[in-house]
């Protein structure tokens, strides 16, 4: 009876540790389905700590919309928005989330989809999308990895 109980118990350690070790296949999991709502938890905690960047960048989208002219203001106002919305995503946990999910799945780009989709729904006019996706540097900096 004793035994009994010692192997039940070094089994049932057994499975439970060799759940926590599972890796995960990429060809069973690295569809849209598995991925989306993963990408959508990453993005939460960045989502509500980048607010007020953002509606900084809103506004001066707006101006633009209504003026038609993108002034020295609104250029500088822009870009500082911009700046500190990729500063805060470099820093976020979103980011290092994204990484893994980047890896898991051998996607490189996940983590500027990711950013660009983001910047979408946040109604960020497509030319600041573009340019993103295709500044070198931004790509750069957030393949960066903390040390």
């Amino acid at each position: 009876m004793r035994w009994t109980r010692f192997f039940t118990v070094v089994l049932a350690s057994v499975m439970l540790f060799s759940g926590c070790a599972k890796r995960y296949d990429p060809e069973e999991v690295c569809t849209g389905k598995w991925i989306k709502p993963r990408v959508d938890q990453a993005m939460a905690d960045f989502r509500e700590k980048s607010k007020t960047a953002f509606d900084l960048l809103k506004g001066v989208s707006d101006d633009v919309r209504k003026t038609g002219d993108l002034g020295k203001f609104q250029m500088v106002t822009a870009l500082v928005s911009l700046a500190s919305l990729v500063t805060d995503f470099k820093d976020s946990s979103a980011i290092r989330d994204l990484r893994i999910l980047s890896k898991t799945c051998d996607d490189p780009k996940l983590v500027t989809r990711a950013f660009s989709g983001y910047l979408r729904e946040q109604g960020a006019p497509e030319a600041i999308v573009d340019l993103l996706e295709q500044v070198d540097a931004f790509q750069k900096l957030i393949a960066e990895e903390k040390g």
